[in-house]
């Protein structure tokens, strides 16, 4: 039977749908800039030519299914897949709130809710075609569900339900698979619903070993080929200094105190605290955090995974309910102060690395990807604005000299081309030139336009006289060149491949 709503749950769907329009709100101002993230869009709309069931790979399906199925609605390879993640960023809220109703009660909830809302790198990669947006929501939902059935009423159902939202997380991102353990010990000496949740959430990730081994003969290709890119490719693993060490060892602790913002960020320890020091039965949520801090922090130092400020949402979902129960440790009369202080400093204190000079060789305390809004430097927008990205001129390919990580992948998701028409050159310190993806590109595309740098690593321009030619290291023919115009550091070209 449906509960008639309380005054504070009208309250939370109200801070809900303002969190809501506070994403909506600034997509127009987003910049989805990620390689991963424009990547994956590309990777979609090539499904979406010939859909087949995703049995193998090196990044799990539901994102591909996601974002195509967003595409095949709304056919804006730029805002579609931004409106679909703000509508997770936002509805992650939702399981949030009753697994801390749950846990402690809806005041608790409520501010709890509102914290997450406000959460800026929730609200950035909200505003990011990345997994880990998606990936928590289900991962809320699955601590949802193991709330209810850690209970007195808790029962089989739940259970289940938790393994199976679970197992939809594995399909995103694979950290559900390391946590599945530690999330599962919580039904301890409930041996019926520890075992079904055990068995749900092997689901997906029995159905990918498969795939991988039966494509690839390595079940476990996708952690290998990840470790291989982060210690091999990417230069990650090279003249590591201990001072490097160092700032790997600290980079999440640093993701989460400035993701958070600080003030936030002692809230949510003071709520530790308090749970740990009053015994409190919510305790037992500090496990999956520390599970999956630990590991962050250790693959990091050891160099098998990288640094990235988007992987602290993971971290932060275990640690913001923790916020609940500082709130509710304060004296009623100032309760409402207290939050409210807490609420109104945190969109401020996200851009604290614009806000703090810093004119040392190290690492800036605060990482820049902690500000609300993803945002490029004004040369880049510049070359993203090119009327050639998108004239009659570039109907052919486009050839992509790497400019940047985010900056490159941005161009070609501006231009809007089918990702078969785009070829980028390689970035990584290591990363070789896909020559057989080359051919083919080339074959398909022997005419269009060509971005080219200062530096233009893999290229190399030539004078002849009828003007001028490149050669791409490894690749046999020249490429006839014609400057079209120059926009900031970087000239378009048009190119023809020579017969």
């Amino acid at each position: 039977m449906i509960q008639k709503l309380s005054q504070i749950d009208k309250y939370f769907i109200i801070a809900f749908f303002i969190g809501l329009a506070i994403r909506l709100f600034a997509i127009p101002f987003a910049m989805s800039s990620g390689g991963d993230a424009v990547v994956r869009i590309f990777i979609a709309q090539e499904w979406m030519k010939d859909p087949t069931i995703i049995t193998s790979g090196v990044w799990g399906p539901l994102h591909t299914y996601l974002t195509a199925g967003i595409l095949y609605i709304w056919n804006d390879a730029v805002y579609a897949p931004l409106f679909l993640n703000c509508i997770f960023s936002a509805s992650v809220a939702i399981p949030l709130y009753l697994f801390v109703k749950h846990e402690w009660n809806e005041s608790a909830a409520l501010f709890v809710a509102c914290l997450y809302l406000l959460f800026p790198v929730g609200i950035r990669y909200g505003l990011d075609t990345l997994t880990e947006l998606p990936f928590i929501f289900f991962i809320t939902l699955s601590m949802l569900f193991l709330s209810y059935a850690r209970s007195e009423q808790g029962n089989w159902k739940h259970a289940f339900i938790a393994g199976f939202m679970i197992t939809i997380a594995g399909s995103l991102r694979y950290e559900s698979w390391g946590l599945t353990p530690f999330l599962g010990l919580l039904l301890w000496k409930k041996w019926k619903e520890m075992f079904l949740f055990f068995a749900t959430s092997a689901i997906f990730p029995i159905f990918w070993m498969t795939g991988n081994y039966l494509e690839y003969q390595d079940p476990f290709y996708s952690f290998n080929w990840a470790v291989d890119w982060v210690t091999n490719v990417s230069g990650f693993t090279e003249e590591v200094t201990v001072i490097d060490r160092i700032n790997r060892f600290l980079f999440y602790p640093r993701a989460l105190i400035f993701g958070l913002t600080p003030l936030a960020f002692l809230v949510c320890c003071a709520g530790v605290f308090f749970v740990l020091y009053y015994r409190q039965k919510q305790w037992v949520w500090i496990i999956p955090f520390a599970a999956l801090t630990g590991t962050y922090i250790l693959n990091a130092v050891r160099g098998d995974f990288s640094t990235q400020v988007r992987y602290s949402i993971n971290l932060a979902i275990f640690m913001i309910p923790f916020a609940g129960e500082w709130y509710l440790r304060q004296k009623e009369k100032r309760r409402f102060l207290y939050s409210a202080l807490v609420l109104i400093s945190i969109l401020p204190l996200s851009y604290l690395h614009y806000i703090i000079p810093w004119p040392f060789d190290f690492p800036h305390p605060v990482p820049y990807q902690v500000s609300p809004i993803p945002r490029l430097d004004e040369a880049a927008v510049n070359i993203s604005e090119s009327q050639i990205l998108i004239s009659e001129e570039n109907s052919g390919g486009l050839l992509l000299d790497f400019y940047a990580w985010d900056e490159t992948y941005y161009i070609a998701l501006m231009s809007r081309k089918d990702p078969s028409t785009i070829f980028i050159m390689p970035g990584e310190e290591h990363e070789p030139i896909e020559m057989e993806r080359l051919e083919k590109f080339l074959a398909n595309n022997p005419n269009g336009v060509l971005l080219l740098t200062e530096t233009h690593r893999y290229i190399e321009v030539q004078s002849i006289d009828s003007g001028e030619q490149i050669m791409i290291e490894g690749y046999p023919k020249p490429l006839i060149i014609e400057l079209i115009e120059k926009v900031e550091d970087v000239a378009f070209y048009k190119y023809t491949l020579s017969p």
